[in-house]
């Protein structure tokens, strides 16, 4: 598949998850964490990351989430044999901020306390994407925010965070979430 056929398949799927019912489950449920490990996987083709967000040329992207993993096997589902350019695609759960250092992506979930956004390494120099699901995450310094609205998974995203990274989010997925 193209790049260009797999943004615009990706811009679908997106569009289409936040529209979507989380069908039959506790906010807290299975469907919502096997859309939320989808988003975090197409995250990975609406942002670029500079190359000093890399320790070498070779090193793979990392997709980190914080303990306890909300996701069980589904984000290494996800992303299973998957690769961000010519990168691999590694999952990490990680106990600590300190221990997500070389993160490109990390989740921080509704369990963990939004302020150690600031903590995680990257953050300051901009180079990661922060993503959360409490609700004063944005607040905190976090770039985008899951919720759930009645039975729909929305986005939210901090402009200032996002601002003050060197992060190039494509208007595609600006288009589709809700700019705090």
């Amino acid at each position: 598949m193209t790049s260009v056929s797999h943004r615009a398949s990706a811009a679908v799927l997106i569009a289409a998850a936040l529209l979507a019912p989380v069908w039959g489950q506790s906010a807290k449920g299975a469907r919502e964490y096997d859309l939320k490990a989808t988003f975090l996987f197409h995250f990975t083709h609406f942002v670029e990351w500079p190359p000093e967000a890399f320790a070498a040329a070779e090193s793979p992207f990392r997709l980190c989430v914080l303990s306890p993993d909300p996701f069980g096997g589904s984000l290494k589902e996800a992303v299973a044999d998957e690769r961000v350019g010519a990168r691999e695609l590694e999952v990490r759960t990680v106990e600590s901020a300190s221990q997500a250092k070389g993160c490109q992506i990390v989740f921080v979930p509704d369990q963990r306390d939004s302020a150690l956004v600031r903590e995680l390494p990257g953050v300051r120099d901009g180079m990661v994407l922060t993503v959360g699901e409490r609700e004063d995450f944005l607040d905190r310094g976090g770039m985008v925010r899951f919720e759930l609205r009645g039975s729909r998974l929305r986005l939210q995203v901090s402009r200032r965070a996002l601002g003050a990274s060197q992060l190039q989010v494509s208007s595609k997925l600006l288009a589709v979430a809700d700019m705090e």
